[in-house]
């Protein structure tokens, strides 16, 4: 009996998750990644790649 309670317990919780991580504040809309380019290059965001540095 324990088991049964546990396990309808944890479906409750799993079924949970989506509705809880929302409430965190999860921001799917606000995306950015911080790009590092090699030596020598630098981030173009027209062309949205790193590019070479001519001096």
């Amino acid at each position: 009996m324990k088991t049964r309670t546990f396990v309808a317990a944890l479906a409750v919780i799993a079924g949970m998750m989506p509705a809880l991580a929302m409430a965190e504040g999860c921001s799917h809309d606000q995306r950015s990644a911080q790009v590092t380019c090699a030596e020598g290059m630098a981030w173009d965001e027209s062309a949205q790649r790193c590019i070479v540095i001519s001096s």
